[in-house]
Parts: C-alpha cells; structure tokens; sequence
C-alpha cells in the first residue's frame, strides 16, 4: 500500500472519529467515557502518534519546509497546553480535571495535527474531514433538537436552552449550518438526479443546525454564518448575476408579502420600543389574517399587570398621552 493509499485509511478514521464525536460525545466531555476512548483511538489512527508528539513537543520548529503560518501555531498550541498544565501539577489537580480541559484543545489545534495527512492526500482527505465535520454538526444538532422536544414552533418567540452539555456550542455545528446548504446549491444545479437528492438533504441538514442557533440564540455564530453567507452571495453573484438577483427578488416579495411580518422571529423587528398604537382614523392595525399584531398590555386595559405610570405608558406607546380637562 502506497503512501496515498495509507493516507485514505487514516482519513476514513479521522472521518468515523468525527461522526462518533458528534452522534456519542460532548463539545467538552465532563469524563472520559468509552465513547471517548472509541473516538481517541480513531484520532490516533488517523492523525498518528508521531505527528501530535513532534508538534506539542516543539521538534517542527526544528525542521525545515513548514509553511510560514506553522510555527506561530505550534507555540500557540505549546503555550496554552504546557502553561495550564504545569499550573494544575502545581496546584494538585485531579488528573481527569486536566484531561478534560487538554481534549477540547487537542480538537481545537486539529488543524495543524492534519498537515502530512492533508498532505499526503489532498483532495480526498480534504473532503473527508470536511464530511467529517459536517455530519458531527449535525449529530450535534439533532441531539440539541431532542433535548428541546423538536420544539420549533418556540424559534423566534423564545430564547431556548443550551442544555446541560451545551451541545450548539461546537464549532461543528456552525460548520455543518453554512458548508451545507452552500455544497447543497452547487448539488442541485449541477448533476444528475441522485446529486440533487443529496443535495436537498444537504440543504436541510444545514437549516437543521442554523435555526437550531437561531433558537438558542447564539448571536455571535449568527452573525458568522451571515458574513459567510453574505460573501457566499458576492462570489455567486459574479458567477451568475441573473440567479441570485432573482432569488433576491422573490425574498423582498415573500418579505412583503408575508404574515411572519407581524408573527414569529420578526415580532420585535418593526416596532420594538413598544406597541402598535393605533392608525389615523382610530382603528387598531391588524394584519392580513384579522388576528391583531400584539394583544394590548394588561397596563391600558386594566385586567393586571400592575401600576404603570402615564410617562411610562406614554413612552411605550401603549396609550395616548393623558390630559386634563
């Protein structure tokens, strides 16, 4: 077996350790389990055990050949695990403590552990982590979407929880949420029948996981995935300006024309200081469906909710201001 084949099979372990991570494990495992010793083995298998020793070790800097943006890396990785850990023998810390804190930054430095591998085989193993990634993206969203009881219906009127394991918090998730439906267009548009049903799924996983955020309210991941899908569009719209000027068309019309105007994750968009007062000819404004936008405070009706202050009811636009005759 050639030095391309070897590298396929480290891949394809690198790929199930992914898979594993995402459908058994945690973003920061509280213990190791078997399910993490399981995942360990495939990592070993697939990134080695010379490779992870060389780097946290500092023998790259040493050789010779690496890319410029390696040796900032491999000190990077050199201060943040030996620092904490000599403080932890210091202070006498549990041994499982330190693992545990060591695991997440081993997976967050992957990358730099990954360069024979990437190298070796560039394309398919490139598209393997990938995959990889994804499908752990999406386990871990499954996973969040079944704590939540597949409650989508509270996307938009409710911040929903993290759950114990904070399982949206794996950089996974945001992957899988903007690499799929992007790998999912490029499906639909190019290929044969059994493409486009791959990439529907595609699509759809990734929506899995970007409402999935939306419904925890992860903001900073949310306005990552935007700027990607922003620069996204840019990069189509030199490939093919007439396709996404259409499908901004069609948005600004579904926008218009639209009841979640007046309903669901855009509820406190149009007026959010306060309530809807009411049109000029003294008519509360409602939308198409007749049901009114927001019901009234309890404030101005007088059924509950306590004293309020005119200024108070004022400033909200709840009620006009009150004179004296």
């Amino acid at each position: 077996m050639g030095e391309g084949g070897a590298a396929l099979w480290r891949a394809a372990g690198l790929f199930l350790a992914l898979v594993f991570y995402g459908l058994l494990s945690a973003p920061a495992p509280a213990e190791i389990r078997p399910a993490e010793g399981m995942i360990g083995a495939l990592l070993v298998l697939g990134v080695g055990l010379r490779r992870p020793l060389s780097v946290v070790t500092g023998q790259t800097l040493l050789e010779g050949g690496s890319p410029p943006w390696e040796a900032p890396a491999v000190l990077a990785l050199a201060v943040l695990l030996w620092c904490p850990l000599m403080r932890g023998v210091w202070l006498d810390w549990a041994p499982g403590d330190m693992v545990r804190d060591v695991v997440p930054l081993l997976y967050l430095f992957l990358p730099v552990l990954l360069v024979p591998l990437l190298r070796a085989a560039p394309d398919r193993a490139a598209g393997l982590l990938a995959g990889g990634l994804a499908v752990a993206g999406v386990g871990f969203a499954l996973r969040w979407w079944k704590q939540a009881d597949w409650g989508f219906g509270a996307v938009g009127v409710r911040a929903m929880a993290d759950g114990g394991v904070y399982l949206l918090n794996a950089p996974s998730v945001l992957f899988a949420a903007i690499a799929l439906p992007a790998f999912g267009g490029g499906m639909l548009t190019h290929g044969g029948w059994l493409r486009r049903v791959a990439g529907v799924a595609a699509i759809l996983g990734g929506l899995l996981c970007l409402v999935a955020l939306a419904g925890a309210v992860h903001r900073m991941a949310l306005g990552l995935a935007a700027m990607a899908f922003a620069a996204l569009g840019l990069w189509w719209l030199r490939r093919a300006p007439l396709a996404v000027l259409g499908a901004g068309g069609w948005r600004c019309c579904w926008w218009r024309f639209s009841p979640m105007r007046c309903w669901g994750p855009w509820d406190r968009w149009p007026k959010k200081p306060g309530w809807p007062g009411p049109t000029p000819d003294g008519r509360r404004r409602r939308p198409r469906s007749g049901k009114p936008c927001h019901p009234r405070p309890p404030s101005c009706s007088g059924r509950g909710g306590g004293r309020s202050s005119p200024i108070r009811r004022w400033a909200a636009g709840a009620c006009p201001t009150p004179t004296r005759s």
